[in-house]
C-alpha cells in the first residue's frame, strides 16, 4: 500500500504543478492580449485624429486660400524667364581706382629693461609684438605717454609697461589711476 500512495501523491503533485503552470501562462496570455488591444486601440484612435485633423485643414485652406491668384509653373523654363524678367542687371560702369601709396610704418624696437625706475606698472604681456604695440598706442591715448613694451632677458614675452617709477607708492597710485581707467594690470619690482 505504500508504494500505491506514493504514486499517487507524486500524481497530484504533477497535476498541481500542470493546473499552476497553466494559470500562469493564460494569466500572461490575458494580459500581452490586453495590451495589444489597448495598443491597437490608441493606433485607430491616432489614425482617427489625423483624418480629422487633415479634413480640418483642408476646409480651413479652402476657406481662406479659394480665391488666391497664385502663380504656378508648369515647368522651370517659365520661371526661368520671368525671374530673368524681374532680376536685370543693371549697367556696369567701370571705375578706375588710383592705387594706395603704401606707408612703411616701422615701429621701434622694443626697449631693453635697462631703463630707469625700478617699480612697473604692467599693462599686459604678449606673445606677439603687434600686439604690444596696440596696446602701447591704447595707453598712450590715455594719458600715459611714457608707456613703452620691452622684452626681459630671457622671455619670449613683449612687456607692455603703462609707467616706471622709483617709488612704490608713486607706482601704486599709477596703477589705480589705469585700473580706474578699466585696464587690467600690476605692479612689478625690478630685480637688479
Amino acid at each position: 500500500m505504500p508504494l500505491i500512495r506514493r504514486i499517487i501523491l507524486w500524481a497530484c503533485f504533477f497535476v498541481f504543478i500542470y493546473l499552476g503552470m497553466t494559470w500562469i501562462i493564460q494569466g500572461c496570455k490575458s494580459e500581452t492580449d490586453k495590451a495589444l488591444e489597448a495598443t491597437e486601440d490608441i493606433i485607430e484612435s491616432s489614425e482617427e485624429s489625423v483624418k480629422g485633423l487633415e479634413e480640418n485643414l483642408n476646409e480651413v485652406a479652402d476657406k481662406y486660400f479659394e480665391d488666391s491668384d497664385e502663380i504656378i509653373y508648369t515647368n522651370e523654363e517659365e520661371g526661368d524667364e520671368l525671374a530673368d524678367d524681374l532680376f536685370q542687371e543693371a549697367p556696369t560702369q567701370e571705375v578706375r581706382r588710383e592705387p594706395a601709396k603704401e606707408k612703411v610704418n616701422t615701429p621701434p624696437p622694443p626697449v631693453r629693461s635697462s631703463a630707469t625706475g625700478r617699480y612697473l606698472v604692467v599693462a599686459g604681456n604678449y606673445l606677439v609684438e603687434s600686439n604690444a604695440q596696440e596696446m602701447v598706442k591704447k595707453l598712450r591715448n590715455m594719458g600715459f605717454n611714457s608707456a613703452e613694451h620691452l622684452v626681459f632677458d630671457q622671455s619670449q614675452y613683449f612687456t607692455v609697461v603703462a609707467s616706471r617709477s622709483d617709488s612704490r607708492n608713486g607706482a601704486q597710485s599709477s596703477s589705480d589711476n589705469l585700473k580706474g581707467k578699466g585696464v587690467d594690470n600690476y605692479v612689478h619690482t625690478q630685480r637688479d
